[in-house]
């Protein structure tokens, strides 16, 4: 009998097999070959938790920016956590302020024209 591939295998079972996958190994996974990379993209895109700290600001500009520039990612995203530890106010020390977050990273034309085609009302003040 010939040995299968992963690649061989019904999309449903792969998907099954995918979402027993870390985070990290779907990374691994999709580093593989670009058919790997299409089968591990949607699972890695589908939940993403990003958190702030005192110390540093998680990669959002770099998330946004990949999203901006591959909308296929967008399509994938069904959930977007943004948490942030350590900013509550506090009495003694005043309110802690979170890290900036590096906007010029992102390909503002682009994000612009993304807001404006939402169609929500009063866009251009998002931008």
């Amino acid at each position: 009998m010939a040995s299968m591939s992963l690649m061989d295998w019904p999309g449903e079972v792969q998907l099954s097999v995918l979402k027993h996958l870390s985070c990290h190994d779907l990374g691994s996974l999709s580093l593989v070959s670009r058919g790997f990379r299409r089968l591990a993209e949607p699972c890695l895109y589908a939940g993403i938790v990003l958190t702030w700290s005192r110390d540093q600001a998680p990669p959002l500009a770099l998330l946004l920016r990949s999203l901006l520039e591959r909308r296929e990612l967008a399509s994938h995203v069904r959930r977007l956590e943004l948490l942030g530890t350590g900013f509550a106010a506090n009495v003694d020390l005043g309110a802690i302020e979170p890290p900036p977050l590096p906007v010029s990273a992102l390909p503002a034309a682009l994000a612009a024209a993304h807001i404006r085609a939402t169609g929500v009302s009063e866009a251009d003040q998002w931008i």
